[in-house]
């Protein structure tokens, strides 16, 4: 819980310190641009929190994939990321809120059915992996800045 609470507060605070010159530098070659990955963090997490709500108010839900490349491409990430940062902190904290006002049980057994991936998710297993998600993508960016060659 606590790394989904900071994770806002970690991806604002790098994002401070990057000038704005690089916030369209890709991470690898031909790869999305720092304020591409911004953005996908916004919608994914976005797309999670919906998920997870959705799983605990019905009984194992069917959720649908989205195709993320191509809400890469569409013109609201073209936007400052500063838009999708403020979203991810609201996002966050909305769900942590949530969680934490439940008995952990309750959403430990809650899970929902991934029609795009054909599984179920377990929120638990949903929360440790966006946990990751989150780490993933800054790691990402930090590439992005941090080698400016690609």
């Amino acid at each position: 819980m606590h790394d989904l609470r900071v994770f806002p507060k970690d991806l604002r605070a790098y994002l401070e310190n990057v000038p704005e010159e690089s916030w369209d530098s890709p991470y690898r070659l031909n790869g999305w641009t720092v304020r591409q990955v911004v953005h996908h963090l916004a919608d994914s997490h976005a797309m999670m929190y919906i998920r997870v709500k959705l799983a605990l108010t019905t009984d194992r839900p069917t959720v649908p994939g989205y195709p993320e490349s191509s809400w890469a491409e569409l013109p609201d990430n073209h936007l400052s990321p500063w838009v999708s940062v403020h979203a991810l902190s609201a996002i966050h904290e909305r769900l942590v809120y949530i969680l934490e006002q439940m008995p952990v049980k309750q959403w430990q057994e809650a899970a929902y059915y991934h029609a795009g991936y054909g599984t179920w998710n377990p929120l638990d297993r949903v929360l440790a992996l966006y946990q990751w998600h989150g780490k993933h993508h800054l790691a990402h960016i930090k590439l992005a800045v941090e080698t400016p060659e690609l």
